[in-house]
């Protein structure tokens, strides 16, 4: 089995804030997690971490959510987080655009400004 080098940063653009590391990929796919990710998005052994593939073709990687569906509806997809409840896009839009009209605010939500029920 071959020896897995410790990672190193390999680039950093001067002024971005940008730093690439490095990893070997093991003969089962795995890699480790540079030990500045780990600690900044709080990823201790044994949980989950998800990686997310945008359209634009840039892959992200997050922390997984405990939660593995929306508050609200129960969808499993599609799901972000805010201030510690889970909730699918959709709904979190419903929610935005219910909240300001509550509150009497001018915002417009979705495509025309409604979204359907």
């Amino acid at each position: 089995m071959r020896e897995l080098r410790k990672a190193k940063t390999v680039a950093a653009r001067e002024g971005s804030g940008e730093r690439v590391f490095r990893r070997v990929v093991d003969e089962k796919g795995r890699v480790t997690l540079p030990t500045e990710m780990r600690q900044q998005l709080e990823i201790r052994a044994g949980e989950e971490v998800e990686f997310l593939l945008r359209e634009d073709g840039e892959w992200y990687i997050r922390k997984g959510l405990h939660q593995r569906s929306c508050t609200f509806c129960g969808c499993g997809a599609d799901l972000i987080e805010v201030w510690g409840q889970v909730l699918c896009r959709r709904c979190a839009q419903k929610y935005v655009f219910l909240l300001a009209r509550e509150l009497r605010l001018d915002i417009s939500v979705g495509t025309g400004g409604n979204l359907p029920d």
